[in-house]
């Protein structure tokens, strides 16, 4: 999966690309049930420092509504990569549920105590 705008990952800054065993396709941030955000709305910060800062402010709910959407739609389709047979509105309810209750935030805290 890419952005067509350049990003690796699902950026909801344009249409993303996602190729897997089962088919190819275009989705826009919609598909997601998401608006479509500015490059700036995203910005990683200036080091690695700054990226993990932000990528744990999002885990414990405190992102911004853009960057706690692109985590959500990436978690979605890490879900449906591992769960082809669900919707992908209902992996983006997964996603925003583990992000909403914390539970994101819990297993990202034992994956790196580990």
């Amino acid at each position: 999966m890419h952005s067509l705008d350049g990003y690796d990952e699902i950026s909801l800054t344009s249409n993303a690309q996602v190729i897997s065993s089962q088919e190819e396709k275009i989705l826009s941030p919609a598909d997601f049930g998401f608006d479509t955000y500015a490059q700036e709305e995203l910005s990683g910060g200036k080091s690695v420092e700054d990226a993990a800062f932000i990528f744990k402010s999002i885990l414990k709910g405190k992102g911004t509504p853009a960057q706690q959407h692109v985590g959500i739609a990436n978690a979605a389709l890490g879900i449906k990569c591992m769960c082809p047979d669900k919707s992908l509105p209902d992996c983006v309810a997964e996603a925003t549920e583990a992000l909403k209750s914390k539970k994101a935030l819990a297993v990202f805290t034992k994956l790196m105590t580990n």
